[in-house]
C-alpha cells in the first residue's frame, strides 16, 4: 500500500513498512472494472500480459536483485496493477 511520506502508524503483522528502491520499472495495468463479477477476468489478462511479454525485444530483464521489489496494487474503481522491477541492457 502506498503511504504519506510522515506516517508514523505502526503496521499490522505480517505487513512491512519499506522504502521501496528508485529504478525503472514496468507496469502491467488494466482500468476501472467491476470487483464481483470481472475481477478473476482481470487477474487473468494480467498474468497472461505478464507471462507473454518480450522483455528481450523490449530491452531489459526483471531485476530479481536483492532488495529490488514487486509489487501490486489493486483499487476496482481505479485499476489492477503489477510494478514489476527490470534491469535494461
Amino acid at each position: 500500500m502506498r503511504l504519506p511520506r510522515d506516517c508514523t502508524d505502526a503496521m499490522p503483522a505480517p505487513l512491512q513498512l519499506m522504502e521501496v528502491s528508485e529504478g525503472d520499472y514496468l507496469v502491467f495495468e488494466h482500468g476501472p472494472f467491476d470487483l464481483q463479477t470481472e475481477n478473476h477476468l482481470v487477474e487473468a489478462k494480467i498474468e497472461r500480459a505478464m507471462r507473454d511479454f518480450d522483455y528481450e525485444a523490449a530491452g531489459c530483464c526483471l531485476d530479481t536483485a536483492p532488495g529490488r521489489v514487486f509489487y501490486f496494487v489493486h483499487d476496482c474503481v481505479r485499476f489492477w496493477k503489477y510494478i514489476r522491477p527490470v534491469v535494461r541492457f
